[in-house]
Protein backbone atom coordinates (compact mmCIF):
# COMPACT_ATOMS: atom_id res chain seq x y z
CA UNK A 1 0.00 0.00 0.00
CA UNK A 2 1.75 2.92 -1.34
CA UNK A 3 -0.72 5.37 0.14
CA UNK A 4 -0.65 4.10 3.71
CA UNK A 5 2.38 6.44 4.56
CA UNK A 6 1.00 9.23 3.21
CA UNK A 7 -2.47 8.60 5.25
CA UNK A 8 -1.04 8.34 8.33
CA UNK A 9 0.77 11.65 7.83
CA UNK A 10 -2.12 13.34 7.31
CA UNK A 11 -3.72 11.75 10.33
CA UNK A 12 -1.13 13.01 12.09
CA UNK A 13 -0.90 16.12 10.86
CA UNK A 14 -4.49 16.55 11.71
CA UNK A 15 -4.27 15.56 14.80
CA UNK A 16 -1.59 18.23 15.70
CA UNK A 17 -4.29 20.90 13.93
CA UNK A 18 -7.61 19.61 15.81
CA UNK A 19 -5.11 20.33 18.94
CA UNK A 20 -3.99 23.47 17.83
CA UNK A 21 -7.88 24.70 16.63
CA UNK A 22 -9.13 23.05 20.51
CA UNK A 23 -6.06 25.20 22.14
CA UNK A 24 -7.41 28.54 20.17
CA UNK A 25 -10.99 27.79 21.32
CA UNK A 26 -9.68 27.31 25.30
CA UNK A 27 -7.72 30.74 24.70
CA UNK A 28 -11.11 32.32 23.39
CA UNK A 29 -13.53 30.73 26.10
CA UNK A 30 -10.79 32.09 28.98
CA UNK A 31 -10.74 35.37 27.31
CA UNK A 32 -14.95 35.46 27.08
CA UNK A 33 -15.05 34.35 30.95
CA UNK A 34 -12.47 37.15 32.18
CA UNK A 35 -14.36 39.82 30.38
CA UNK A 36 -17.65 38.29 32.28
CA UNK A 37 -16.43 38.17 35.41
CA UNK A 38 -14.75 41.90 35.65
Amino acid sequence: MVGSPLRNLYSKDHIVWNSLQLQSYVELGSFCVDRLES
